[in-house]
C-alpha cells in the first residue's frame, strides 16, 4: 500500500518541526534517565539542533 508522502512532498510548518523536536528531546531525555545500560552512548541526539526561527506575529 503506498503512502500519501511516496506520492508527493509535504512539508511542515517551522513550529510543527519545532513541537516535534521538543517532543523528541523530552524522549531522549526520559530514555537516558531510565534506562538501564548505555542506550544512547553518543548522548542526546536532538541536543544542539537549532530550533527553526518562526514568523513575526502579525
Amino acid at each position: 500500500m503506498r503512502g500519501l508522502a511516496e506520492d508527493r512532498a509535504q512539508t511542515m510548518a517551522p513550529a510543527t518541526v519545532n513541537n516535534h523536536l521538543a517532543h523528541l528531546s523530552t524522549l531522549f531525555t526520559w530514555v537516558a534517565a531510565h534506562a538501564f545500560g548505555e542506550t544512547l552512548p553518543q548522548g542526546d541526539p536532538t541536543k544542539g539542533v537549532d530550533l527553526l526561527p518562526l514568523p513575526a506575529p502579525w
